[in-house]
């Protein structure tokens, strides 16, 4: 996946832009590509408290927020949105990785289509750079997707191509199709794990 310079979008823009898209009418599905093994969610309750070691909290509060999940995914699925979600996942898991897993669990239960694969599956377009995360809306925009070297979120290189966004997006679909639909790998790589401790 060959990327040329997109629009800059600082933090606010890029929320901003995201939130128009995915309320247009007929905007389409979304499809995300995580590849990031580590991340920093501090506005996350849930994560700050993974983060600070409290693992059974952050669990208790990824459950409580099982209806606002679901409340986000039924309205996208009334609009005719479905997001479908291909996380690459490297092993050991990344205490990040154990946490976020648990969160993925939810938002599969709500009706988000999430699937996982491992470094494999990206080989072939890393042998340069590792692959940024992206996030496709329907044919109207892609995201590829910024973040600090800690790993917090910091804005995002919006493309309007549409060749390039196809392309992407079949690249992405095709991987996806490829990967281990969620409970599956849940149940055989994450079910078991000790809890982590902190990030």
């Amino acid at each position: 996946m060959a990327f040329a310079r997109g629009r800059h979008l600082d933090l606010a823009a890029y929320l901003a832009d995201f939130e128009k898209r995915i309320s247009a009418p007929e905007s389409g599905d979304i499809w995300k590509l995580e590849r990031r093994q580590r991340f920093r969610q501090p506005e996350s309750e849930s994560w700050s408290a993974f983060a600070a070691g409290a693992w059974d909290e952050a669990l208790r509060i990824l459950d409580d927020a099982g209806p606002s999940v679901r409340g986000e995914l039924v309205a996208l699925a009334g609009s005719g949105i479905r997001v479908h979600r291909l996380r690459v996942a490297e092993r050991p898991l990344t205490p990040y990785l154990q946490w976020e897993f648990h969160s993925l669990r939810i938002r599969h239960r709500h009706g988000e289509d999430i699937r996982v694969g491992g470094g494999e599956l990206v080989a072939r377009f890393e042998r340069e750079h590792e692959l940024p995360e992206i996030l496709i809306i329907g044919d109207s925009v892609m995201y590829k997707i910024r973040y600090t070297e800690s790993g917090v979120l910091c804005g995002a290189e919006s493309y309007a191509d549409a060749a390039v966004i196809a392309a992407c997006r079949d690249e992405i679909a095709r991987m996806h199709s490829a990967a281990v639909p969620l409970p599956e790998y849940f149940a055989r790589h994450v079910a078991t794990l000790p809890p982590p401790h902190g990030e």
